[in-house]
């Protein structure tokens, strides 16, 4: 485990592979102690013990590495919004008549090119930001850590944001 000055974030991730390795674990000994043997699903909940500490393996070893992957993510979503956007634009587009339900209102078009623009913009955002800190993200100090920490958790309400402006 990590102490709270590596970043609030970088801690809360590996406290939560710690509970998951547990939970693993606790799947185990209950499949052990059943009165009836099971061997699958005990070999089965092996296997999540197993792929529990994989997890923990491959978490990222400090704020930087952990920024780059939660940009990494919000990245690839960005990218799968904005081609749903476009589908659903050419699709209406090639659409003479619409009658089922889901088809958009007059409202709802308007809003899809900006949207499609404002996903554009948000995806270069965190492709800028990855390359910032690619070239010059340092965890010298604690306001840096710090920086970095807001800066992922910001980063990580990005997908969440986009999903919410679809409903």
């Amino acid at each position: 485990m990590y102490p709270i000055h590596c970043g609030v974030l970088l801690k809360q991730t590996y406290k939560q592979a710690c509970v998951d390795i547990l939970e693993s674990i606790g799947e185990v000994l209950n499949e052990i102690c059943t009165d009836v043997y099971n061997k699958e699903k005990l070999l089965l909940a092996n296997g999540c013990v197993w792929e529990s500490c994989r997890k923990y393996q491959a978490l990222p070893r400090d704020m930087i590495q952990l920024c780059l992957a939660k940009c990494q993510t919000e990245y690839d979503a960005l990218v799968d919004a904005e081609e749903e956007l476009k589908n659903e634009i050419k699709e209406h587009q090639e659409s003479d008549f619409s009658f089922d339900e889901s088809s958009w209102t007059e409202d709802d078009l308007k809003l899809l090119t900006p949207a499609c623009g404002l996903i554009k913009t948000t995806y270069s955002i965190c492709k800028k930001l990855k390359e910032s800190l690619h070239r010059s993200g340092h965890l010298d100090t604690k306001e840096r850590v710090d920086q970095i920490d807001q800066t992922a958790m910001a980063v990580q309400t990005l997908s969440p944001s986009i999903v919410l402006f679809y409903r």
